[in-house]
């Protein structure tokens, strides 16, 4: 499993040790196990590498080499945060789950991985950024499908000249016009694009580059921000 799941990396670019890689499986069996008692993903086994696994590696040749922080909010099973943390020793990762039960599967990763580059966190974003202001160099997530809503909950955690990372469909432009609006208040701006194909769809990872500091007053509350964003 080891070797076809290592070919499959390097077709995206992505090399990584042997020992990477058997964490990498090791956290594939242990959530794809635990899914069956915890609704942790909906991504079936078929799928796990490419959708799981690969999908949060896509960007990785485009990180800092030097240390760096990263905040993946809303991390569910711990993607990609946990995929993260395996794959760059030198990046520093806050899981951040509102979630307890996802939270004991991520802290039982930590353990079982034995990471020491990545801590798990019980809250809600809009509660966590209070005392966590522009503490990150990077902020992730993966669960949301609205990048106005993204970019607000996650602007607050990023520090300035920090970017906020957004998987999305080809079709980001559109979403890119519609968020014109969140990116004035919240002082971001589009910095970077990297496309690529995943099992016959195409995908792009945005790098959204916050250049000032963003008001006290965002996030608002989720309810608020999902009845009217920005």
């Amino acid at each position: 499993m080891e070797n076809s799941f290592m070919k499959l990396l390097n077709q995206f670019n992505i090399f990584l040790s042997k020992e990477k890689i058997e964490k990498l499986v090791i956290l594939k069996k242990e959530t794809i196990s635990a899914n069956k008692f915890i609704n942790l993903t909906s991504i079936s086994e078929t799928e796990f590498d490419l959708k799981m696994i690969v999908d949060c590696l896509v960007f990785i040749n485009e990180m800092p080499k030097e240390e760096f922080s990263i905040i993946d909010v809303g991390s569910g099973a711990g993607f990609p945060g946990l995929v993260i943390a395996i794959c760059l020793d030198n990046a520093y990762v806050t899981c951040l789950e509102a979630t307890n039960k996802k939270c004991q599967h991520i802290s039982k990763m930590i353990k079982l991985l034995n990471l020491n580059n990545v801590t798990v966190v019980n809250k809600r974003a809009e509660d966590f950024v209070i005392d966590n202001r522009e503490t990150y160099d990077f902020a992730i997530a993966r669960g949301l499908k609205s990048l106005n809503i993204l970019v607000e909950l996650l602007a607050g955690f990023v520090k300035v000249n920090g970017n906020i990372i957004a998987l999305k469909s080809l079709n980001y432009l559109n979403e890119i016009n519609e968020c014109e609006n969140a990116f004035k208040k919240l002082n971001l701006k589009l910095s970077n694009v990297l496309k690529y194909e995943l099992d016959d769809s195409f995908r792009t990872v945005l790098f959204i580059k916050k250049y000032k500091k963003t008001s006290n007053k965002y996030p608002r509350q989720y309810k608020d921000i999902l009845k009217k964003p920005l």
